[in-house]
């Protein structure tokens, strides 16, 4: 049953491939434009880098996502990141306005910034790659993947106002979304927010 119920999640999911690519294009868009703006700012007056990174430092604090001895903790991060996508989902609840767009903008934004300070602050493109994509490649899609179930949900309700055919009743289209955010979403963030703490941290080490 449980495989049965992947296949649909899936099956979902490959239904909303234009809207997955134009989210990922969008995504890797903003967060090159970002890093090219940044890296541009910090030629410029070097103090920003540092201001940003002690920025960046106090709200990951502020996310509580490290236990006492300051230890990234796995649970932790996977709190943080399931609220993240939960939000990005229910933002597609209000028409009109395609709100799942902005938490990818922002967190687009804020890789392609970190990643501009880091490499002004000379560690290597190799450690910056090894502190990312260990648990990125992982965390991302799960990011896009949340994106576009948030974008699917926006233009759905869009078109049952602007009383356009749509092929799903929105109780279907719910289940579809939870499923699909349950079975798919989920287990990728729980794979990230392990890795991030027990394998990226030795990995990018290795480069430094």
């Amino acid at each position: 049953m449980l495989r049965e119920e992947y296949r649909a999640a899936l099956a979902f999911l490959r239904g909303r491939r234009r809207m997955l690519r134009l989210v990922t294009v969008c995504f890797l868009a903003g967060g090159l434009a970002a890093a090219i703006a940044a890296w541009t700012a910090f030629g410029s007056d070097p103090t920003l880098v540092t201001t940003l990174m002690e920025q960046v430092g106090e709200l990951l604090d502020s996310k509580q996502i490290a236990d006492g001895a300051g230890q990234l903790d796995a649970f932790r991060l996977f709190l943080a990141n399931f609220w993240a996508s939960g939000i990005t989902l229910l933002y597609g609840g209000v028409p009109f306005l395609y709100l799942p767009l902005w938490p990818m903008a922002l967190n687009a934004g804020m890789l392609g910034v970190v990643s501009a300070a880091a490499l002004r602050l000379g560690i290597p493109p190799a450690a910056l790659a090894a502190s990312l994509l260990p648990h990125g490649v992982f965390e991302i899609p799960a990011l896009l993947i949340s994106g576009t179930l948030g974008l699917t949900f926006c233009h759905s309700i869009v078109r049952r106002i602007l009383r356009l055919p749509e092929p799903l009743p929105l109780i279907v289209l719910i289940h579809e979304l939870l499923r699909t955010t349950v079975l798919v979403v989920l287990p990728l963030l729980a794979l990230a927010a392990v890795i991030e703490a027990h394998v990226t941290g030795p990995i990018a080490s290795l480069f430094l």
